[in-house]
């Protein structure tokens, strides 16, 4: 259920929404991990890597969090297609 919750936020478009694309993709990325669906939750870290990347100091603590998981998961997955993830 909470999937669906997040997933909704990330996929919005109003703009008050954005405020939470970080934590949402934070939060889905630890679901699809526990999931084990690594591929999924190797897509959400990516984005919210990309999206804090010039985060301020407490904010960059939980990026660098999930900089360290998307390296863990790459290192077991290998390489995933962006096609696969969506990125296109």
């Amino acid at each position: 259920m909470a999937r669906y919750l997040y997933a909704g936020l990330v996929e919005s478009f109003a703009p008050p929404d954005k405020l939470f694309l970080a934590p949402a993709c934070e939060r889905l990325g630890q679901i699809h991990e526990a999931a084990g669906r690594d591929e999924d939750a190797i897509h959400h870290y990516d984005r919210l890597v990309r999206v804090w990347a010039d985060a301020d100091a407490p904010l960059a603590t939980r990026r660098d969090g999930a900089q360290d998981r998307l390296d863990v998961l790459r290192a077991t997955v290998g390489p995933v297609s962006c096609y696969r993830l969506g990125l296109r």
